[in-house]
């Protein structure tokens, strides 16, 4: 399967997947559709960014400079160079809680904490995206029980197809 949105293929996928799972002409249907990420998502509150006066584009740098192993600095050597990187220390990022500790500052020097312009809450993402040419791909793939043939099961699975609407 492929489409425009890896959003719709990680819908999509399971139910095929059920559907296919029910057909006795299939065995072993499986899919390489990895979704069992985890990632943390941030939900901004707009009208408090705006009472605070804190751009967006503030809150980006920040996490960048937190996050993002931003270079801040060359140091030269006679023989070597070597580039001076911002990131907080590990303890920090390898757990969502040090959101908790991030804050930023308003026009008038106040320092605000993340916790009061957003939430965030984990959800689940893909481990990749598997591509065919420039569409967003899943492969679903099955085996043969003995006695039936491809073309059975093709047949089948057209009608599994049609009956959820793909």
């Amino acid at each position: 399967m492929q489409g425009d949105s890896p959003e719709e293929l990680r819908s999509w996928t399971p139910r095929v997947q059920q559907a296919l799972n029910k057909l006795p002409q299939l065995a072993d249907v499986n899919s390489d559709q990895e979704v069992k990420g985890v990632q943390m998502m941030l939900t901004f509150d707009r009208d408090s960014m705006a009472r605070l006066h804190i751009t967006q584009k503030q809150v980006d740098a920040v996490l960048n400079d937190a996050f993002g192993q931003r270079q801040v600095s060359t140091i030269y050597n006679p023989l070597n160079q070597y580039h001076v990187v911002m990131e907080v220390a590990p303890p920090f990022w390898q757990n969502p809680q040090a959101l908790q500790h991030i804050y930023l500052q308003t026009p008038n020097n106040q320092p605000v904490p993340l916790s009061a312009i957003a939430r965030y809450a984990p959800t689940s993402t893909a481990l990749s995206v598997n591509h065919q040419g420039q569409f967003a791909a899943t492969t679903v793939s099955f085996n043969l029980p003995l006695g039936v043939s491809l073309s059975d099961a093709t047949t089948a699975i057209q009608r599994a197809l049609a009956q959820i609407a793909l």
